[in-house]
């Protein structure tokens, strides 16, 4: 029986998406029940915002950055390595994840045609820019390994702080959480490009208003 490569190719993809949500998940899973405060809680927040990642996968545009300003809870929890939103972003990208291997990557009608993308929002990822990114992941690692060098080598610590290995993992680790999110983004943007941009403005704009508020409450 013969089988039509370009089915082939998607079931890779959607392969691909089930490890990484995986992957994404383990360590996500580790964190919130590593939480300090309430991980029962917190694991059970994960579970929740995964889910609903992957139920509705545009939402998360809106709810990370509008979130952004009640997840630090340094103060409180004591952690300085990792905070609230690695466990938010990691509920976020194995959600999403999950989604594209159910559905695919490809899958379903585009409600936006793709030459509608903002350039600004969804750039091409040219040959350039993917060497681009991989030389600079490439350079973020090797500081990452300088950090830890400078600090007399790595030694894995919840509650390490400013001038010890784990401080490195703290400066570094976004990019790499950020890298999560790219294909997400892009899918999201080639599904309907309008509704990301319009999700993503307004999930800042509610950050910013937040922020605001509470700079005021303080004052």
């Amino acid at each position: 029986m013969s089988t039509n490569p370009a089915n082939r190719h998607f079931s890779s993809g959607q392969a691909l998406a089930a490890l990484l949500a995986v992957l994404c998940a383990t360590p996500g899973m580790a964190l919130a029940l590593h939480y300090p405060l309430a991980p029962q809680l917190v694991a059970g927040l994960f579970v929740l915002c995964a889910v609903g990642v992957c139920v509705w996968p545009w939402g998360w545009a809106l709810a990370v950055p509008a979130l952004l300003p009640l997840i630090g809870l340094a103060p409180w929890s004591g952690w300085v390595t990792f905070e609230e939103l690695d466990i938010l972003l990691l509920a976020t990208a194995a959600g999403c994840y999950a989604r594209l291997a159910v559905s695919g990557w490809g899958a379903g009608p585009v409600e936006q045609p793709a030459p509608e993308l903002s350039p600004r929002l969804a750039p091409a990822l040219s040959a350039p820019t993917l060497l681009l990114l991989v030389l600079f992941c490439v350079s973020v690692t090797l500081a990452l390994f300088r950090g830890f060098d400078d600090a007399g080598g790595f030694v894995f610590g919840w509650f390490q702080g400013y001038h010890e290995p784990m401080n490195s993992v703290r400066l570094g680790k976004s990019v790499f959480l950020a890298l999560l999110l790219l294909p997400p983004w892009l899918w999201a943007c080639r599904r309907n490009a309008a509704r990301a941009e319009g999700l993503l403005v307004a999930g800042l704009g509610l950050g910013l208003a937040v922020a605001s508020l509470a700079t005021v409450w303080e004052r």
